[in-house]
């Protein structure tokens, strides 16, 4: 194939396959970083396939951001279907939660991923709710092991 030849079917193929296929997780990590939500939105819809469910967690962190918690919420619990995010969907969905006063749901969600691996963000954000709500017994052991960690 010529070169002119490659490029027309570039060209052509890009045509077909269109901006959807053209998202790139990274590339909207990356819009997110630089605050600009509303692009880093339009790119992190436009994903499909493996990467979906990873950029359903980052949506739902734009969403908190911009204060659209049942959006986040709804974004999280979709990507919570995805065995290999949900640990992340699960903890931001408890964010969305916590933001809008459901604080007992909130926990619920944490306690259910907090004593997996990556559960990290889900047991310091229930250790913190606890203890805001009065209930430091039941997050000093929680903060405990942090400590122990380090």
């Amino acid at each position: 194939m010529t070169r002119a030849a490659l490029g027309v079917a570039m060209s052509v193929g890009s045509m077909l396959v269109g901006p959807v296929a053209l998202a790139d997780l990274a590339a909207s990590r990356a819009l997110v970083t630089k605050g600009d939500y509303a692009a880093a939105e339009q790119s992190l819809r436009a994903i499909r396939g493996a990467e979906r469910a990873a950029a359903l967690v980052v949506l739902a962190r734009v969403e908190i951001e911009t204060g659209r918690y049942a959006h986040a919420e709804r974004s999280a619990a979709e990507a919570a279907r995805t065995a290999g995010v949900r640990v992340e969907a699960v903890t931001v969905q408890g964010e969305a939660l916590a933001a809008t006063g459901r604080y007992d749901e909130a926990e619920r969600a944490w306690r259910s991923v907090a004593d997996r691996p990556r559960g990290a963000r889900a047991r310091s954000l229930l250790a913190r709710l606890l203890a805001e709500r009065g209930r430091t017994a039941e997050a000093e052991p929680i903060f405990e092991a942090f400590a122990d960690d380090y």
